[in-house]
């Protein structure tokens, strides 16, 4: 008896169905998408910044030159040379200057204040004609101007500070020019063709009197009346705009040079030069301009002696440059985050 009942007990749960568990999961499995899709927008994240950041912020904030410990980046370089209209080359040597200027007129006692800067600005908003304005016109005229050329108020001031410090200096190495200085007495044949010069110069230098050349060949009528007399140039002035008659030992001939007058056209005229005599001289009027310019050129140099100046710039970055200075659109908003 106690066996049958006990195998009527498990006919009866043989016939009772039993539900079939779920999988259990493993903890955190769920969170596993959710965490590569998290992991693969970030790295989209990361790469668009990454690209963001070299295309429209690092290129700004290249330093382009460096004077001793003073740098200049990409975005302040744009920001002038568009204020200028220069392109990136002459801006280089501008800028340059500027940090020169600003060393060394600092040893000078020279200095700019910021009521000259603001006599500066007055100036220029009265226009040529000095006309007479209000505050509130000056303040509308100055946010114009810094709009136009998308500067900060500070760093355009900075910008007139520079202007004022080389003029400063200038007038400061004016005071240095003697009234009397050396000069070359000078005296050229002008011809057609650089043979031609070549021809005169060889003639000199075989034994004929350059004046009598010069009066024979010399195709520049006024001088060549006078036996090729020029002038007597001071020192600090070039003949021609090329020629520096100090750089020739007195009684010779120099070698032939070309006039250019235009840049893109091939000269059509060439003259050699000799410097007959040397004296000290006063000055004239319209040599001093240029003697002035010298001088300030001669301390520029002298000054850049005493620093160390790089650069960091070539062909391909000025091409980058002048697209940059071409763009329709500002790059302003791009170029500011940049400091001088």
């Amino acid at each position: 008896m106690p066996r049958a009942n006990k195998k009527k007990s498990s006919e009866n749960n043989a016939g009772t169905s039993r539900p079939t568990p779920a999988p259990r999961r493993r903890p955190g499995s769920a969170r596993v998408p959710f965490i590569i899709v998290s992991a693969v927008v970030a790295i989209v994240v990361v790469l668009v910044g990454i690209a963001y950041y070299q295309q429209y912020y690092a290129p700004f904030q290249r330093v382009v030159i460096n004077v001793d410990d003073t740098k200049i980046k990409m975005g302040y370089f744009l920001d002038r040379a568009r204020i200028s209209g220069s392109g990136g080359i002459g801006m280089l040597q501008t800028l340059t200057n500027e940090i020169l200027i600003g060393s060394g007129t600092a040893s000078l006692g020279i200095t700019v204040t910021p009521q000259d800067i603001d006599n500066q600005l007055r100036k220029a908003a009265a226009g040529s004609d000095n006309v007479t304005i209000s505050d509130a016109e000056f303040k509308e005229w100055y946010r114009q101007l810094l709009n136009e050329n998308r500067m900060s108020d500070a760093k355009y001031r900075e910008t007139v500070r520079n202007q004022l410090l080389s003029s400063k200096l200038q007038s400061y190495l004016n005071t240095e020019i003697p009234p009397s200085i050396e000069h070359a007495h000078v005296y050229g044949i002008f011809v057609g063709t650089y043979e031609e010069a070549l021809a005169a110069k060889q003639r000199v230098e075989s034994g004929d009197d350059f004046s009598r050349v010069a009066q024979e060949i010399s195709i520049d009528s006024g001088t060549a009346e006078k036996g090729g007399e020029l002038d007597w140039i001071p020192q600090g002035a070039l003949v021609m705009g090329n020629m520096d008659p100090f750089s020739l030992e007195v009684g010779k001939v120099s070698d032939p040079l070309a006039v250019v007058q235009d840049p893109n056209a091939p000269p059509s005229t060439y003259y050699v030069i000799m410097v007959t005599e040397t004296a000290v001289r006063e000055i004239q009027p319209g040599y001093l301009p240029e003697v002035q310019s010298t001088k300030f050129s001669q301390w520029l140099v002298d000054e850049t002696g005493k620093h160390k100046v790089k650069w960091d710039y070539n062909s391909e970055i000025d091409a980058w440059v002048n697209w940059q200075l071409t763009k329709n659109s500002p790059s302003g908003s791009q170029s500011s985050q940049s400091g001088g």
